[in-house]
């Protein structure tokens, strides 16, 4: 037995073999044990670690840890804990929903995952789709190429302001940018603050008067003597206010500091979040995981099943209070559109006979499936599985999950593969 501490509770998990890890995590109704048959067929080629999540099998019982959520962030800390950069996911009914989701947030970390009787149901969102929005400056002559198939959502237009033209201090025609904004507009005014100062405001008042730029104030004088201003004209424009310091620009009264008209728009993309907005469906669970853990277990495990004695200890062992607060916590959970938006090679296995978590229609998991590339994604509804189909199945099943962690090009598995689990199946 071999256990850790997390949040100074105890977590117990078994591990066998050597070589790259793959994790399994167990279900409603069961612990870790059910997982040895499949441990011992890959352990000759990978690490394999299965454990008990919070408040089953002899990790710890706390109320406090028993959300969806908290069993998630379980499975991330027992990685950190052991050292596990990333691994292969394997989970059952519970354990497929904490897989999936941990999926979602670590893809980088779960390279692939397997799903076995997962809590998959039509609760909408899947035929939304993933739009990304850009955000962009309007272009008031020349609209730029777009850079990408992406939405564009253009921001209110704003009139460009129409700066007057300036004379330069060193004698030159200044050629306002048509590509950028001046980045100092202080530039030539001087070297000191009171010089910048004094010939901003000597500036401001010959140009309210029409008169070119005023010479140069000595350098050596701090505080130049202004100009006298002649008589206003009659239609002369308003003089934008003077700065109050020398970090603030003096913006034109017309409009305020946008890009020149021929600036290309700089798109914002919004990134859209690992996981779809809540739903508002009911959760289907709810009706199904109501009382006891092995209540429920008698009422929906066949009494001939594979195993059955074996398993009946395990989920006598199960905290109540997990089963049904860890039901409640997947309200507003859409696990069908998680697994539509992951981009993680995924092998799905359900078993029509299975009462309890019944398998998705082949509509639902063609919609899940639309968009994703070839061999993203592999799927088994077998006519004779219930629901533990690593024990009904024995052999064939370790033969299965072996060959899809094995396989490097999943494209084939759709075809190739899927013929093979038939013919062994007859």
């Amino acid at each position: 037995m071999s256990a850790i501490t997390i949040e100074n509770d105890l977590v117990h998990y078994e591990v066998l073999g050597r070589g790259r890890p793959v994790i399994f995590i167990h279900g409603w109704l069961g612990s870790w044990r059910y997982w040895v048959p499949a441990m011992q067929q890959l352990q000759a080629k990978y690490r394999t670690y299965a454990l008990d999540l919070w408040g089953f099998g002899d990790s710890g019982r706390n109320n406090k840890h028993y959300d969806f959520k908290d069993q998630v962030q379980l499975l991330d800390d027992f990685m950190e804990k052991l050292g596990i950069t990333k691994a292969a996911l394997v989970g059952h009914s519970l354990g497929a929903a904490v897989c999936l989701r941990y999926a979602s947030l670590h893809p980088d970390r779960a390279p692939r995952i397997a799903l076995i009787s997962a809590p998959l149901f039509d609760l909408g969102g899947l035929d939304d789709g993933v739009v990304v929005s850009v955000v962009a400056t309007p272009a008031t002559t020349t609209p730029a190429a777009p850079a990408s198939t992406s939405v564009i959502i253009p921001a209110t237009p704003v009139s460009p302001a129409t700066p007057a033209p300036a004379a330069s201090t060193t004698g030159e025609t200044a050629t306002p940018s048509t590509d950028t904004i001046p980045r100092n507009p202080f530039r030539g005014l001087g070297e000191t603050p009171e010089e910048i100062l004094a010939r901003l405001q000597a500036k401001n008042v010959v140009s309210s008067a029409g008169i070119g730029a005023p010479a140069p104030a000595p350098a050596s004088l701090p505080t130049p003597t202004p100009i006298p201003a002649p008589p206003e004209p009659p239609k002369a424009p308003t003089p934008p206010p003077l700065p109050m310091g020398i970090a603030t620009p003096i913006l034109p009264q017309t409009g305020s500091l946008v890009p020149a008209p021929n600036t290309p728009p700089t798109p914002s993309p919004v990134v859209p979040s690992p996981l779809p907005m809540p739903t508002e469906a009911a959760n289907p669970l709810v009706k199904v995981f109501t009382g006891k853990p092995i209540e429920v277990f008698n009422k929906y495990v066949d009494q001939h099943a594979v195993d059955r004695d074996k398993l009946k200890p395990e989920v006598e062992k199960a905290d109540e209070g997990t089963v049904n607060k860890s039901v409640q916590s997947l309200n507003g959970v859409n696990l069908a559109a998680e697994l539509h938006r992951l981009t993680v090679p995924t092998l799905l296995l359900h078993g029509k006979l299975d009462s309890l978590l019944p398998a998705p229609s082949e509509d639902l998991l063609e919609r899940i499936n639309k968009g994703k590339a070839a061999g993203h994604m592999v799927n088994f509804i077998e006519d004779d599985l219930r629901h533990y189909p690593m024990l009904e199945l024995g052999a064939k099943f370790n033969r299965l999950l072996q060959d899809f962690l094995d396989t490097a090009d999943l494209s084939t598995l759709n075809i190739q593969f899927k013929e093979q689990w038939r013919r062994t199946m007859r």
